[in-house]
């Protein structure tokens, strides 16, 4: 109700950032209040909606916050942040359908559904539906880490999403500890990654999954590689979190070999604009001598740190 009332006064609002992060009472109810103020702010150009461990958020959350949505055609920047809302799944998605088709002007799009246990593959299918309608948009982040029940047929959704976004110049998407995905996936993503020919910034991130080998590395390679103008590469196959660039590296329960150091070598052969590198191999157990001579033959870069 108080930031309702707040809300109503700001005309000239540009820029809002909403976070109630592990407010345990916050509901559906409170997001209705919220609703009905930022839905006057009509020259809004930048939301952020923060409900980090917020667990009485349920289904009638999204439905109010699709609501907040639809009058902001000039939005550029839109930030989602449902981390560890536990109560969200693939019903409580059914409410975001439509929600974006009006952004024409959106450039920064953010979703965060970390450890959202109950959200599916169905759940990227109606997040796919919304992605495509945003053609202007340049910065693209899908965080779904610890969502275990997604598999290889959720990324299916993922790259049908992103495969016509002709303007993106930042992709980062997060499957970490998502125990199903395999090297198909890596499949999937080669195709839609190779279209991207505006692309700058690049990060995967697969932490922890464990069906990602040398041969869904290999499927990356000339993907990889077509991008020559890429500035930024983060590939994550370990356990560590928040690596800041290039990152193969072989961790219980991945496997990654002398083989998939020879595909690195590979994929950095064109990369000459690549700003800074780092590989991170932990633990070591299938990496040889033989591995570390081939990437040491393509280092690129002008920071570059094997450790």
């Amino acid at each position: 109700k108080y930031a309702r009332e707040g809300l109503k006064h700001l005309k000239s609002l540009r820029s809002l950032s909403l976070k109630f992060n592990r407010c345990e009472e916050v509901t559906g109810e409170g997001l209705k209040q919220v609703k009905q103020g930022v839905k006057n702010l009509k020259l809004l150009r930048s939301l952020e909606m923060s409900l980090h461990d917020c667990e009485c958020i349920k289904d009638d959350g999204l439905k109010y916050f699709r609501g907040s949505l639809r009058p902001h055609v000039l939005l550029r920047n839109l930030l989602i942040n449902f981390n560890q809302c536990k109560e969200i799944n693939d019903n409580s998605i059914q409410y975001l359908r439509g929600s974006m088709q009006h952004l024409y002007s959106l450039k920064k799009l953010d979703l965060n559904f970390h450890n959202c246990n109950n959200f599916t593959n169905e759940g990227l299918r109606v997040m796919k539906n919304e992605v495509i309608n945003l053609r202007s948009i340049e910065e693209l982040y899908l965080q779904f880490p610890r969502c275990k029940l997604i598999n290889d047929k959720g990324l299916f959704h993922i790259n049908e999403a992103i495969k016509n976004t002709n303007d993106l110049k930042t992709l980062g998407i997060n499957f970490e500890f998502c125990e199903k995905v395999t090297n198909e996936a890596m499949c999937l993503l080669e195709n839609s990654i190779r279209g991207l020919k505006k692309i700058q910034n690049l990060g995967l991130y697969f932490n922890k999954c464990s069906g990602i080998t040398d041969n869904g590395v290999h499927s990356l390679k000339e993907a990889i590689s077509d991008h020559r103008m890429l500035k930024t590469l983060n590939l994550c196959f370990t356990n560590r979190h928040r690596m800041r660039f290039l990152n193969y590296s072989k961790s219980n329960p991945v496997h990654l070999s002398d083989k998939g150091m020879l595909d690195l070598r590979e994929s950095l052969r064109y990369l000459a604009a690549l700003k800074s590198l780092m590989i991170s191999i932990d633990p070591c157990q299938e990496l040889t001598d033989q591995g570390i001579q081939r990437s040491e033959e393509r280092r690129v870069g002008k920071g570059v740190d094997l450790g």
